[in-house]
């Protein structure tokens, strides 16, 4: 039985939300890259690049979805406070609330030709109509005040050799 009030368009949101949260959980359970090693066999002793020497960059693969929504800002005064994840909240962190995606997930949010990758390590927000709470430093780089339209999409982080 369906509760009363519910929309086509809010079931069809939660049929998203659900399939970003299992792409986020598949790729949440994947190990993470190994770290870089030694510098590469192309650079001198004294660090300046050779002939074949490379440096690797991180880059940003979309692995499922976006998802529209609105989104806010996490309160000041939670500043120092622990999240789901155990750890305390930093506004000046890139960090995000999400109620359904796992913990330790990425998503690339976009607002007016911004975007920024934040990592989930909170639950909330807890008014229904809102689908993420940023913290402060994610909020200002997407010029987002109190309340915005956002476009959210799962990430995982690639490391890729280029020349240099």
């Amino acid at each position: 039985m369906e509760r009363a009030g519910r929309t086509t368009r809010d079931r069809t949101c939660g049929r998203r939300w659900a399939v970003l949260a299992v792409t986020a959980g598949l790729l949440a359970s994947c190990g993470r890259a190994p770290a870089p090693g030694p510098p590469s066999a192309g650079s001198s002793p004294s660090g300046s690049p050779t002939a074949g020497a490379t440096r690797v960059i991180v880059r940003t693969v979309a692995t499922g979805p976006a998802v529209s929504g609105r989104a806010s800002s996490y309160s000041r005064q939670l500043q120092g406070r622990p999240t789901a994840s155990g750890e305390a909240y930093d506004e000046r962190r890139l960090t995000a609330a999400s109620r359904r995606l796992p913990l330790g997930s990425r998503l690339r949010v976009c607002r007016a030709g911004r975007c920024v990758v934040v990592l989930v390590n909170d639950r909330g927000p807890y008014d229904g109509r809102l689908m993420l709470d940023l913290s402060g430093a994610a909020a200002k780089r997407l010029g987002l005040r109190d309340l915005g339209t956002v476009t959210a999409t799962p990430v995982r982080e690639v490391r890729v050799r280029v020349p240099v």
